[in-house]
């Protein structure tokens, strides 16, 4: 990921995004989402690190600005400062493995909706955790996840048999914290209980 910046936003340095429903499958040979989806956290916060430390090389020791040297700014706004980067994670196939766990997407059931919230605040909670433990401000994000989600869900099909079935009729995994099933008002009012 490149680094980026929106004025209302601090400038994200990276965003990364875990394939949840490829944890479901690494649990599949003996341990359980959970502790899957830890390993997926912590590479996250590893990744994280790693280019928080290539960024720092561009940063200006004395202003502590990231990339003033190289003539790049933030829109007009003047340098970024470089500890106010965040590091972005987001999420792919939520929906998805919601239905490996309980057997329902998550807008057939209120369990299957308290399921995919669980889900999302372990993360959320997590990355706090790591966060304290790095100074790296790692953000759970709604970020588009554009070709990451296309690709996990390729590569699950080739080495996961179960996934070739989960995705019989889609063509890709759902991104961050969308639902199957296309805009409705049911669709909306579930998907922004994510966004609190």
């Amino acid at each position: 990921g490149a680094v980026g910046c929106d004025r209302s936003r601090k400038p994200t340095a990276q965003a990364i995004t875990i394939n949840l429903p490829q944890a479901f499958f690494r649990s599949e040979a003996g341990t359980d989402f959970y502790t899957e989806l830890e390993a997926a956290i912590e590479l996250a916060a590893k990744a994280h690190l790693q280019k928080r430390q290539l960024l720092k090389k561009f940063t200006d020791r004395a202003s502590g600005t990231f990339g003033q040297s190289a003539g790049w700014v933030s829109d007009g706004a003047g340098a970024l400062t470089f500890d106010e980067f965040e590091y972005a994670v987001s999420l792919g196939g939520l929906n998805e493995s919601v239905k490996l766990l309980s057997g329902e997407e998550i807008l057939e059931s209120d369990a299957a909706v308290r399921l995919a919230l669980r889900i999302v605040s372990y993360v959320y909670f997590r990355l706090r955790e790591e966060s304290a433990r790095h100074g790296l401000k790692l953000v759970l994000e709604d970020v588009p996840a554009g070709d990451a989600v296309d690709r996990f869900s390729r590569i699950d099909a080739q080495m996961y048999p179960r996934a070739r079935g989960l995705l019989t009729d889609r063509a890709r995994y759902t991104p961050g914290f969308r639902v199957r099933g296309g805009p409705s008002y049911e669709a909306l009012a579930v998907e922004s209980r994510f966004h609190t």
